[in-house]
């Protein structure tokens, strides 16, 4: 009740109070949803896009962490439009990736691969093919790693032999 009457400088300035501990753990998740939320609403009303983006970021963790994934997959979506370089960019986007894997979510996970594979070629140090890896190594609970694999392997590149890094990649998780 205090932030939504005090000054946007005064709710952000508590911003790395609520991340750090020992204050993080002192609040329910609930708390920090609200918290985070009100500085989303009011950096988006006025027009700060870093803190709207950094906002974001700790919204998206909040709600990976409480295992709402599709909440999750949304603001890191948001956050990867805004990403300031490729490299930050590709990190959110295995991070959505990762989100989309124990959700999970095999539609969005084909969107985000065959969008990455279209522009760029996965290789084995990309943080994606990380992702990947560790969802085939340790599938969430009830999840079929097999049916992820069969996905994979129906992904159709226009010039297949411009990805050499994918091809190899599919090669080794499909081995028995």
């Amino acid at each position: 009740k205090v932030f939504r009457r005090s000054g946007m400088d005064v709710v952000a300035g508590w911003m790395g109070v609520f991340t750090t501990p020992p204050l993080r753990e002192k609040l329910s998740p609930d708390q920090r949803v609200s918290y985070f939320t009100l500085i989303e609403q009011r950096a988006q009303n006025e027009g700060r896009a870093e803190l709207l983006a950094e906002t974001r970021k700790q919204l998206a963790e909040l709600y990976t962490t409480g295992g709402n994934f599709k909440q999750a997959a949304d603001y890191l979506k948001l956050v990867e439009e805004t990403a300031a370089s490729p490299q930050e960019r590709d990190r959110i986007l295995s991070d959505r990736l990762s989100v989309c894997l124990r959700w999970p979510n095999l539609e969005m996970v084909n969107e985000i691969i065959w969008g990455y594979l279209s522009a760029n070629d996965l290789t084995e140090d990309s943080p994606m093919a990380r992702s990947i890896d560790g969802y085939l190594k340790e599938p969430p609970v009830g999840a079929d790693p097999n049916v992820l694999l069969e996905m994979l392997t129906r992904i159709k590149m226009k010039e297949p032999e411009a990805r050499p890094g994918w091809r190899g990649l599919l090669q080794r998780w499909c081995k028995p």
